[in-house]
């Protein structure tokens, strides 16, 4: 959060974004079906997608990323919930 001042809950949308257009592309979609499926812009899946293919390369980072979970939490969340505890 601190390194590219954006909050938790939108560095969760951004991942939870490239999880979905990713999805998207590996079932081999084009630019305007990924873009209403997820309800981007076609420019945001663009720039997504050029992501992607710079780690075609490296693909198992995309399938770590697919598999990763997105929950983030804030400080006042996670203090609400150790309350409940």
């Amino acid at each position: 959060m601190r390194e590219t001042c954006h909050s938790a809950r939108a560095i969760e949308r951004y991942i939870t974004s490239f999880k979905q257009i990713l999805l998207c592309y590996r079932k081999g979609m084009n630019i305007d079906e990924i873009a209403f499926s997820v309800r981007k812009t076609k420019n945001l899946v663009q720039e997504y997608l050029d992501i992607i293919e710079i780690y075609r390369d490296r693909m198992y980072i995309l399938n770590k990323l697919e598999n990763y979970e997105v929950c983030v939490e804030t400080v006042i969340e996670r203090n609400k919930h150790s309350m409940t505890r």
